[in-house]
């Protein structure tokens, strides 16, 4: 409901979203399943999948495996955005 009623997407476009995560941890397949009819293992790769912090000084890394970069300095958040796009700090 927040993909389509708060950010105004469109229910093909909010499913795709919703579902990336899924696909990303190898349980593409599981999107219309409940907790109930999954393993363990496939509860904890979806639980991996909804969302994951990583912390690293290596931009590299960041760049392959992130959707969003956050750089900070200091303690606060100086910007932020797509890995491969236009971000200032992304060369350094």
């Amino acid at each position: 409901m927040p993909q389509t009623v708060i950010l105004k997407r469109g229910p093909g476009e909010a499913e795709e979203i919703g579902r990336r995560p899924l696909g990303r941890v190898g349980s593409g397949d599981k999107g219309d399943s409940c907790p109930s009819e999954l393993s363990g293992g496939q509860r904890r790769r979806v639980a991996m999948g909804a969302i994951m912090v990583v912390v690293t000084h290596q931009m590299g890394f960041a760049r392959q495996v992130a959707d969003r970069v956050t750089f900070m300095d200091e303690g606060k958040i100086i910007e932020e955005g797509a890995p491969r796009g236009g971000l200032r700090q992304s060369a350094a």
